[in-house]
Parts: structure tokens; C-alpha cells; sequence
């Protein structure tokens, strides 16, 4: 908190005219994100708390992205925010699915979280899927072999290793990863 991305992800979005976007975000910070918007951008903008393609930002919260899904997959965003994209580390949950189908058809995708993400680097897999940035970071086969430490056991495919974490994160920084500090702010 306090290291400015709302208002970092507001601008950017404002600077490369990448509206319609779309923001995802826990239901506890929809009012915020309104808020932020009508303080940096008040005269430029409308938005919506419901998928509406006639507004600049839809701002929804994760809870409601299955029953949106629908009207949301139909409207041609030209970005997306995730924010707190932490509630999206399980590939396998429903949300995480939903929103990586949405993403396919938009062009800037961002993931902002204040808190730190990894427990392993398996949970770095669907938001790297989200962004389309798994393939650059080798695809998902490289990535578990060389990240994860991917073993076969009597379960099948173990990916909840560790290994090669420095090489790990100068690549994410490289492409994808920016971390900041308050004292840097």
C-alpha cells in the first residue's frame, strides 16, 4: 500500500489510450479504483461498476466475473488491470480461468499487487498466462522444468519445487516485473 500503482496504472492506461479498460479487483477496493479515476482523470473519463461497453473503465470484482463473463468477454477492451493479482495464482480456480479467456483479446494486460506473490514459482504460472508472457519466459514446459524443479512422482507431474530463483527473477524483471519499495517512493 501507498507505493502509488493505482494511480501508476491509471496514468499508463491514459497515456497509451488504451481505453476501454477493464479492472479487476477485490470487491473491498471497486469504490477506490472509482474514486482514483474521478481524482486523476474526473473530465476525461466515465466508468461504470457493471460491464457497460459505453464507458472508458469497468471496474468489477473478481467475485463477479463468472456471472459477467458473458457481456465482459463481448466488449473490446484495449487493456485490462488486475489488481491484488495474488487472488489469481491458481490456475486451476474458476476466476483465474475466466479472467485468463478474457485477457486472450486484450492487448495491455496488468497485474498489481502490494503484496509479495510467490510461495513457489508455480504461482507465477496463470499470471504469467494472463499477461501472455509465459512463452517469453520459455513456455510453460521450460518454466516448470527449469523454475519449478518439475519431477514426476506417483501423482503425476510435481511442480512445486524451487530452483534457479536469482535467474528467475532477472528474467521477470526483464520483461514483466517491476518491485518497488516505500522508501523508493
Amino acid at each position: 500500500m501507498g507505493l502509488g500503482k493505482t494511480a501508476q496504472a491509471i496514468s499508463t492506461i491514459e497515456y497509451i489510450d488504451a481505453k476501454p479498460c477493464l479492472i479487476l479487483c477485490p470487491v473491498s477496493l471497486q469504490r477506490n479504483w472509482i474514486n482514483e479515476i474521478s481524482k486523476w482523470l474526473a473530465e476525461w473519463c466515465s466508468m461504470s461498476m457493471t460491464p457497460n461497453r459505453n464507458v472508458d473503465f469497468n471496474v468489477i470484482p473478481y467475485s463477479q466475473v463468472k456471472k459477467y463473463y458473458d457481456v465482459l468477454s463481448c466488449i473490446p477492451y484495449k487493456s485490462m488491470v488486475c489488481d491484488e493479482s495474488h487472488y489469481l495464482k491458481n490456475g486451476k480456480a474458476q476466476r483465474t480461468k475466466i479472467v485468463k479467456k478474457i485477457s486472450k483479446k486484450i492487448e495491455h494486460v496488468y497485474m498489481l499487487s502490494g503484496t509479495p506473490i510467490v510461495n513457489r514459482p508455480s504461482e507465477l504460472i496463470a499470471p504469467l498466462e494472463i499477461m501472455n508472457m509465459l512463452e517469453e519466459m520459455g513456455g510453460w514446459n521450460y518454466f516448470v522444468k527449469e523454475y519449478c524443479g518439475a519431477y514426476r512422482d506417483r501423482f503425476g507431474l510435481n511442480i512445486s519445487g524451487a530452483k534457479n530463483l536469482k535467474t528467475l527473477n532477472t528474467e521477470l524483471r526483464k520483461r514483466c516485473y517491476i518491485r518497488r519499495q516505500k522508501k523508493d517512493v
